[in-house]
């Protein structure tokens, strides 16, 4: 999905991590992202070591989207639902281990 930037309210960079099956799971949550917003860059992958934790090291990319979604139904209805889709629970611990974590990084400038 293409949106043009003129037609957009937001313009969203997006980080992705994952280090439970990454390489299944960061393209899937991308994938399922380009059903929902106009994608227009994705990075490569970077691996990073776990914060917190002695687990596996993480996988990461960036992307940046267009989107006319309010930023609150994005993170909350969007964002979150990937998440649960691909089999995030959300524990008191925020360093555990994860199949994908969502961050918005930056809106518009």
């Amino acid at each position: 999905m293409f949106i043009p930037a003129e037609n957009v309210r937001f313009k969203v960079y997006l980080s992705l991590g994952s280090n439970i099956d990454p390489i299944y799971n960061i393209p899937k949550a991308i994938n399922y992202l380009k059903t929902l917003v106009s994608i227009n860059v994705i990075s490569n992958f970077w691996e990073t070591a776990p914060v917190g934790n002695d687990g596996k090291c993480f996988i990461n990319a960036a992307l940046l989207i267009y989107t006319n979604y309010s930023l609150d139904y994005f993170k909350q209805k969007i964002i979150r639902k990937i998440e649960a889709d691909l089999g995030r629970i959300r524990t008191e611990n925020k360093y555990d281990p994860r199949p994908i974590d969502i961050d918005i990084i930056i809106v518009n400038n």
